[in-house]
């Protein structure tokens, strides 16, 4: 390094990346049997930047290594639904730079010193975005928690031993629904005016079958129920199906349900399940409880 001199580079840098993502129901789980869409969702990313750098050899075994890189992101056609609902989201555009510089020294033939400072921007890609499974929230879910919405806790098949544990101290009914189900919201409605009306001492969860990723869409279905605060909906428990294959929450939900809804399952205190579909009544509840 005993050349003083510049070495000059510049290049530019271009990525794209295009996410389908479509999750079906099954007719059979453990064979695989496709029938209608449960959820979907999509997204495009694209990054171009154009950077340059000098690698400046200023004097006799020294060498300056000044950079920069200039970047602009976009996030567009960004898509959230079901068969029955499609979300759309706004594109996003962000621009940022990204310096560098590096001082080295040859201080002998064969030790080199270097000291090294950049900044690095990284951008999410459409993994980080579309966040579909496990216990991972979308943006979409974490922001209307956020404003005070219904909370949707993901729910595994391995963990519905325990929610469904008996014998108990109080009867407790599982209201099972989804997006698509036309009738669900109306049988909440009827669960939770016959708790109130009946006071009998009962504890009530609500399972959806869409998943956690789709709680804006889950918040906009029950905001009419939420703001009938005599209802008290707002105190129920909300459960979001967290399995990649819904069928297998299905299963260890009721191993008998072929998936029609809604569907109701009522565990009274001392064991004994009573499982329906379809709309309730005042004296299906009340049968279903009694002695």
């Amino acid at each position: 390094m005993c050349r003083v001199g510049h070495t000059f580079t510049t290049g530019y840098h271009y990525d794209q990346y295009h996410l389908r993502n479509q999750t079906f129901n099954a007719g059979n789980w453990s064979t695989e049997t496709l029938s209608t869409l449960k959820s979907s969702y999509q997204g495009d990313t694209r990054t171009q930047a154009l950077f340059a750098q000098d690698a400046w050899a200023f004097a006799p075994r020294w060498l300056a290594t000044p950079g920069l890189r200039y970047e602009t992101w976009r996030a567009y056609n960004g898509r959230l639904g079901n068969a029955a609902t499609m979300l759309g989201y706004a594109g996003r555009t962000e621009d940022a730079f990204s310096p560098k510089a590096e001082p080295q020294w040859q201080a002998t033939r064969d030790t080199l010193l270097r000291l090294s400072y950049s900044r690095a921007v990284n951008r999410p890609n459409l993994h980080w975005q579309s966040v579909a499974m496990g216990l991972m929230l979308s943006v979409a879910a974490m922001a209307a928690q956020a404003d005070g919405a219904l909370r949707f806790q993901p729910l595994h098949a391995g963990e519905v031993k325990t929610l469904l544990r008996t014998p108990r101290a109080r009867a407790l009914i599982v209201e099972i629904w989804a997006l698509d189900c036309s009738y669900c919201r109306e049988n909440i409605a009827r669960i939770a005016q016959w708790r109130r009306a009946s006071r009998q001492p009962v504890d009530v969860v609500m399972v959806a079958m869409d998943g956690p990723e789709q709680a804006a869409m889950l918040n906009r279905a029950l905001a009419p129920l939420v703001r009938d605060g005599g209802l008290g909906l707002a105190r129920v428990p909300q459960y979001a199906n967290a399995e990649a294959m819904p069928e297998r929450l299905r299963a260890a939900l009721d191993p008998g349900w072929q998936g029609e809804l809604p569907r109701t399952l009522i565990l009274r205190a001392d064991g004994r399940r009573h499982a329906s579909s379809g709309l309730l009544t005042p004296q299906t509840l009340n049968a279903a409880l009694s002695d």
